[in-house]
């Protein structure tokens, strides 16, 4: 082969090599950026349903305490909340977001209590009826950062 060709099939075959490798490293940054920037989007979703469900779950509890029944439409946003924690959470979140919300509608069967009563029920159980579910949130959570 002349030396000519030779140094010029030489002179593309590294160009084109390093293109190829170039572009390797782009693909593989980009893809490591996205499934970054989609991890980091699916926990947020999840942390502020989390969030809304805890605080619309405690106003709630709190409601239940002091009123015995309550009209169909104050579950409305609860039952919306639990929906969608159905569509995506774990197994073990859904359970415990249904605990919560079987306790909620237990508490408002129950016949009213004053806030002394509360109070002294407070200080006895130590039962905090979102306990298992922001746990459960938490494990699910650690699980999707690990990816």
């Amino acid at each position: 082969m002349e030396p000519a060709v030779l140094s010029a099939v030489s002179a593309l075959a590294g160009s084109a090599i390093g293109g190829f490798a170039s572009l390797a490293t782009a693909w593989v940054s980009q893809r490591g950026t996205h499934r970054q920037q989609r991890l980091t989007a699916e926990i947020a979703k999840r942390e502020a349903l989390y969030v809304e469900f805890m605080q619309e779950a405690a106003r709630l509890l709190l409601d239940s305490l002091q009123h015995e029944g309550a009209p169909a439409e104050s579950f409305a946003g609860l039952y919306a909340l639990m929906g969608r924690i159905r569509l995506f959470a774990t197994p073990p979140v859904t359970h415990q977001a249904e605990g919560v919300l079987e306790h909620i509608l237990t508490t408002y069967a129950a016949p009213n209590k004053t806030f002394a009563e509360i109070a002294a029920e407070a200080r006895r159980v130590h039962d905090d009826p979102l306990k298992g579910f922001s746990e459960a949130c938490r494990v699910e959570l650690e699980w999707v950062r690990r990816g």
